[in-house]
């Protein structure tokens, strides 16, 4: 194992210097044997230059794992409390294009300018479970699968509440999705949507879905 314990980013890419503002990044790991973990790890104001602004991301990666970690306030400029001039996803927890085999558990991603956690950007096999998902400015929780699809994304036992968007939005081409065991609840959207067309092989079951702005689901069939 590689493992980070106890790590903590705060306000990265000051001076607009940054390849990535990015706290935490994991790049094109290919360490499928042990993994990389990432252990109750920090990161503050991220996103802090005109780069691709997360929290904790991962791209073309395998087997990396964050646990008990924190993302808070990425692209937020910290004198004014409001999102900052930088054009940055405000993302944060990533896991980006073509990772797989990955988990984000017992994690918490709040007052984030855009989504909270995206679970797979074109990426297989990965897990989000028992995190808390709260007052982000886009989507609560992202599955991402264009344009080369995602398949066999795990998400359970997550609280995602009073995020501006949907609790849990879904873009196709997706295949074998499980959303489970949820409280989705107060966001701004829908609790769960998806795309019209191109989410196969799915299951949505024992969510407790309540007071979302627009109704319990768009585009979804339960069970």
């Amino acid at each position: 194992n590689i493992e980070y314990r106890d790590c903590f980013a705060h306000m990265t890419g000051v001076g607009g210097l940054g390849l990535w503002s990015t706290g935490f990044y994991a790049y094109r790991v290919t360490d499928r044997a042990a993994g990389v973990h990432y252990y109750n790890c920090k990161s503050t104001y991220a996103g802090q230059a005109p780069t691709m602004g997360h929290g904790f991301s991962a791209t073309s990666a395998n087997n990396v794992h964050w646990h008990e970690c924190d993302a808070g306030w990425t692209n937020i400029d910290p004198q004014t409390g409001l999102a900052n001039a930088y054009p940055g996803e405000g993302i944060g927890f990533a896991f980006d294009d073509f990772t797989h085999d990955s988990t984000i558990t017992n994690c918490s991603s709040h007052n984030n300018v855009g989504a909270g956690i995206v679970a797979a950007h074109q990426g297989s096999n990965n897990t989000v479970t028992y995190n808390k998902i709260t007052n982000n400015g886009s989507y609560g929780l992202v599955i991402n699968g264009s344009p080369a699809g995602a398949n066999n994304i795990n998400v359970s036992n997550n609280t995602i509440t009073k995020n501006t968007s949907h609790g849990i939005q879904g873009w196709s081409p997706t295949n074998g999705l499980v959303i489970s065991t949820n409280r989705i609840a107060n966001n701004g959207g829908y609790g769960i949507a998806f795309s019209a067309s191109g989410m196969v092989g799915y299951s949505v079951v024992n969510n407790s879905i309540s007071g979302n702005t627009l109704g319990a689901t768009l585009n979804v069939v339960l069970g």
